[in-house]
């Protein structure tokens, strides 16, 4: 079990971008948050999950909005025990 977080910078608001990654975390049965910064371009997620659906789900992000993605970083951050859902933040 493995936690990340990541910043994804681009142009990722307005775009459906947490509705995506909430439905990818679904598939990919991961947990954790998404929200949109105050910058208007940036995306912050906490993800947790298997390593091996984690690499999935950012491999699916890439796919569906490439073009519309700058930058991503991510680093893995502690476990957050008996976390089941995958929430969006408004």
């Amino acid at each position: 079990m493995k936690r990340y977080v990541f910043l994804f910078k681009g142009r990722v608001q307005g775009v459906g971008f947490r509705y995506t990654l909430q439905d990818y975390s679904q598939k990919y049965k991961l947990s954790g948050w998404v929200r949109n910064l105050p910058d208007g371009c940036s995306v912050e997620a906490e993800v947790q999950g298997s390593q091996k659906n984690i690499q999935a789900m950012v491999a699916d992000v890439k796919v569906y909005f490439g073009q519309n993605i700058r930058d991503i970083s991510m680093h893995e951050i502690p476990v957050v025990v008996e976390e089941a859902v995958f929430t969006i933040q408004h």
